[in-house]
């Protein structure tokens, strides 16, 4: 991976009016130094993402994680013990209807592709049926009849119920503490 550095970066910006990595940029108004700054920041970090996804060992990593997590709780009961039973009932008709929706899968709690820097992390998966998988990666409600449509914060707070607000904030911490830092700034 070929990173270039803001001097670089900004140096292509001026001499032929875009970015070279394809992020818009209005030809006709000029961008002042902090605008460019942050869409650097922007470019660094898609570019470390995309080279963190395509790393073998990452993948290698991921199967391993996903391998220990299936180990430790092969029947899910984390998952089930913290249904209620009108969700409990829920989960088991969807998983009736389509044969694939009974496979237990390995569900990342903050997604591969949000925060490639958790999708190793054992405690960032959790063994629960497909069906609830399916759903909740969509933001469809999993436990209702109709699966309306989840707010990130109700998404979440379907989340912190499974797993508990002790392991939702060690990993929103871990989340947080990967952060790109350029010149002591850090990217929100």
């Amino acid at each position: 991976m070929n990173l270039l550095e803001l001097e670089e970066y900004t140096a292509y910006y001026h001499t032929y009016k875009r970015f070279p990595d394809g992020q818009y940029s209005n030809p006709d108004k000029v961008l002042n130094e902090q605008q460019i700054l942050t869409k650097y920041k922007k470019y660094v970090s898609r570019t470390e993402k995309k080279a963190t996804k395509t790393n073998s060992e990452y993948v290698s990593n991921v199967f391993t994680a996903e391998e220990e997590a299936r180990n430790l709780d092969k029947d899910c009961d984390v998952f089930w013990n913290s249904l209620s039973i009108e969700q409990y009932d829920i989960i088991k008709k969807e998983m009736r209807k389509i044969k694939d929706f009974s496979i237990i899968d390995p569900c990342h709690i903050f997604s591969r592709g949000s925060s490639p820097q958790l999708a190793d992390c054992v405690d960032n998966i959790l063994m629960a049926p497909r069906a609830f998988h399916t759903f909740i990666d969509q933001y469809l409600n999993p436990f209702t009849e109709k699966h309306e449509a989840l707010t990130r914060e109700q998404h979440d707070d379907i989340w912190i119920s499974i797993i508990g607000i002790d392991r939702w904030n060690k990993l929103l911490q871990m989340k947080r503490n990967n952060k790109f830092e350029v010149e002591g700034e850090i990217d929100e």
